[in-house]
């Protein structure tokens, strides 16, 4: 009798343990976290986010590949990527003060929102916002914008490199603030204390 008990608490045992899982598998089970698709140049929109990744990473030969080599500034790029490339690198420059060159044409990339303007066969064009910290007041600001260029060949998308899309980033000029390169205003023959003319 207490072997037939012993067996029915162990068939009741595993018969529990089924139950349990059946209670697991009726949960609903958790989504899968949808992944994004890594950017690719099969599209415009992935060759630009490519093209941005590649100046914000300072990867200058990956630049390279993503332009079109009919551009404008392409040449000027093989150049950027040569100078930059730690192997053929100016000896004569320390390390610290290469950083420093190298983030001048860095920085402004790490903040760049972007906006389709028009897509039609093998051209498309994009306008690039740029955005910066202002040291002041520490708040995010808009600077200037630039357009992006692109053209697809044999399926994949290649930017249009200008030199107005390469140079550094500038913030928005503060209004009321002259820029930088104003034409100062001619000189005089009147000493800077002489008497204004009464008319």
């Amino acid at each position: 009798m207490k072997t037939i008990q012993a067996l029915m608490l162990i068939a009741g045992t595993f018969a529990s343990v089924p139950a349990l899982a059946g209670q697991d598998a009726a949960k609903p089970a958790a989504a899968p976290a949808k992944t994004e698709a890594a950017p690719t140049q099969e599209t415009s929109e992935g060759a630009v986010k490519l093209f941005i990744a590649a100046m914000k990473k300072g990867d200058f030969h990956k630049v390279v590949e993503l332009a079109d080599p009919g551009s404008e500034a392409y040449d000027d790029l093989q150049k950027m990527a040569e100078a930059f490339d730690p192997d053929r690198a100016n000896p004569n420059i320390d390390k610290a003060t290469f950083d420093v060159i190298k983030e001048f044409f860095t920085k402004p990339w790490k903040d760049v929102e972007t906006k389709l303007v028009a897509e039609q066969g093998a051209r498309a064009q994009y306008t690039l916002s740029f955005f910066y910290i202002d040291e002041k007041t520490k708040e995010r600001k808009k600077g200037e914008d630039r357009t992006l260029d692109l053209n697809q060949f044999d399926g994949l998308w290649r930017v249009l490199v200008s030199s107005q899309l390469m140079k550094p980033a500038t913030p928005s000029p503060i209004p009321g603030v002259a820029p930088a390169n104003t034409t100062p205003p001619p000189p005089t023959d009147k000493p800077a204390d002489a008497p204004a003319e009464k008319h």
